[in-house]
């Protein structure tokens, strides 16, 4: 398990990134063209893979498979305000939905040690979630969430933590503040826009078989909107057979609360939006073929939740 989530980390995300920019190109377009794109993805996928090998000697030729599988239909170049490639992946969106990813990378610093205080755990393939996320999204409505996530491990920065607590290499410093400066961009673009709404996307393994609601016990996100019926967003999840906590809006968040990401950002300051961390139990990500699953189910939750708000 770990070796395949070692290899996966970063491909995984930079494929989401090249998603985010192909789907960039393509608003706007009738739906006629979706076949031409189709017929496209194997030479641009490859292309990617290639190029992404090319520039990475820390690639392996494992990881250039798992790029390639990934790729977009349209491929287009890596984002120009991300500074730190190597530490983070930045991918614009097309939704009003905002993904964080802060534990799922394994890279090292370069020249600097590891923290010596605090968690330094990665949680296994939620990179890999992410990327399959956006896949569904992409597929079931064209557009795709703006992506923030770590390829750095938090062995030497933790995310989502305050920055006194964050890290301890000054080098990490502004990699900590890029991360950041990402999701503030992302999010004052998104916030005014029916059902915007940030997730942090974490794993657990607490429990196994649930995944945890983490918005400070409401004070994050207005968290009736999630248990709505027949589109809440936390309706959808457990109708499409995922086990979510708390099981009511009222409830209070006994495990996961939610970190510094969502409270920073959260709805209860004066520029956040509704923000949610959920922290997904190893069943829902222990393969490749559960990924798919549980991220299909996602998908469709997030796109009901933006419906539901009156997005179009």
């Amino acid at each position: 398990m770990q070796g395949n989530t070692t290899q996966y980390n970063k491909t995984g995300l930079a494929a989401a990134v090249l998603l985010a920019l192909g789907m960039a190109t393509m608003t706007g377009c009738a739906s006629t063209a979706s076949n031409r794109a189709t017929s496209a993805a194997t030479n641009a996928a490859t292309s990617a893979a290639t190029s992404a090998a090319a520039n990475s000697a820390a690639n392996s030729a494992a990881n250039t498979a798992a790029n390639s599988a990934l790729a977009p239909a349209t491929a287009a170049p890596a984002a120009s305000a991300n500074q730190f490639p190597d530490y983070l992946t930045i991918a614009p969106g097309t939704l009003p939905l905002v993904f964080s990813v802060p534990h799922g990378g394994n890279v090292k610093l370069a020249d600097a040690p590891e923290r010596a205080k605090g968690t330094k755990v990665q949680d296994d393939r939620v990179n890999e979630l992410a990327a399959a996320i956006q896949r569904h999204l992409l597929a079931k409505s064209g557009r795709q969430a703006y992506l923030v996530g770590a390829n750095i491990s938090r062995k030497y920065i933790d995310f989502n933590r305050k920055a006194e607590d964050a890290y301890e290499a000054p080098s990490a410093a502004p990699v900590y503040d890029a991360y950041y400066g990402a999701l503030r961009s992302a999010i004052d673009t998104v916030r005014t826009q029916p059902g915007a709404l940030l997730v942090d996307i974490h794993g657990q393994s607490l429990d196994r078989g649930a995944i945890f609601r983490g918005t400070g016990s409401g004070l994050t996100a207005h968290n009736a909107p999630f248990y709505t019926t027949p589109d809440g967003l936390i309706t959808r999840l457990e109708a499409g057979g995922l086990n979510v906590l708390p099981k009511a809006a009222e409830d209070k968040e006994t495990h996961f609360s939610g970190g510094t990401i969502v409270r920073v950002f959260g709805v209860q300051t004066p520029q956040g939006i509704d923000s949610v961390q959920l922290e997904f139990g190893a069943n829902w990500r222990a393969g490749a073929e559960r990924i798919e699953q549980t991220a299909a189910v996602v998908a469709d939750a997030l796109l009901a939740h933006l419906r539901a708000a009156g997005y179009r």
